[in-house]
């Protein structure tokens, strides 16, 4: 196949892309978030972290026969409480 060229056109420019480094990304990322967008997804995770706190208090509340019930011991109670946040979430 052979391609030819008016000499009043230009040749075609060969299209160079450029590799960006990790932060590069990052910034572009951030310029392209919306403020009501990094607000909303902060918002979410501070009000995750205050539901998960209160799970744990309320497990922490229960005596080791109920924790038993549950097949949990005192010591699996942060585990046990992100488990169910994550179940809650859809994520696990």
């Amino acid at each position: 196949m052979t391609v030819s060229y008016h000499i009043d056109e230009p040749a075609p420019r060969v299209m160079r892309v450029k590799v960006l480094s990790r932060r590069q990304m990052q910034t572009v990322a951030a310029l392209c978030t919306s403020p009501a967008i990094w607000l909303s997804t902060k918002t979410f995770a501070i009000v995750r972290t205050f539901q998960e706190a209160r799970l744990m208090s309320t497990l922490a509340e229960l005596n080791d026969d109920q924790l038993e019930v549950l097949g949990i011991t005192r010591s699996d109670i942060p585990h046990y409480a992100r488990s169910l946040m994550a179940l809650d979430d859809g994520t696990d």
